[in-house]
């Protein structure tokens, strides 16, 4: 694994444990209500940024990954449970998907 690899991980997981993943989640799913989605771009020097709409001529110097929103669970979400309870249920599965398509991304371009 190089340096650029490395650092994408790195904002990866902090992205993952930090205080903004449960948010961008709820933001993201809310979003997805009416089609939109959140993003978060992730640098090669270990930080992240989460993003609302990333214009298509955007060129990142890392990677960018959509944040899920859960589609499939919508419906417990406005029937059944808060929001944030079904995020904190699917956090792990949330999670994995992440690391997940980071590491098909960098399979693609590294």
């Amino acid at each position: 694994m190089n340096d650029k690899e490395k650092g994408l991980w790195r904002a990866l997981e902090s992205f993952l444990s930090g205080e903004d993943f449960a948010q961008s989640v709820a933001r993201s799913v809310r979003a997805g209500w009416g089609g939109g989605a959140y993003f978060v771009e992730l640098f090669p020097d270990g930080h992240y940024r989460v993003s609302w709409q990333i214009g298509n001529k955007y060129v990142s110097p890392g990677v960018i990954l959509s944040i899920p929103t859960l589609a499939s669970e919508s419906a417990e979400v406005q029937e059944d449970f808060p929001l944030e309870e079904v995020i904190d249920f699917y956090s792990d599965d949330i999670k994995k998907e992440m690391r997940q398509k980071l590491s098909y991304a960098l399979d693609k371009v590294c």
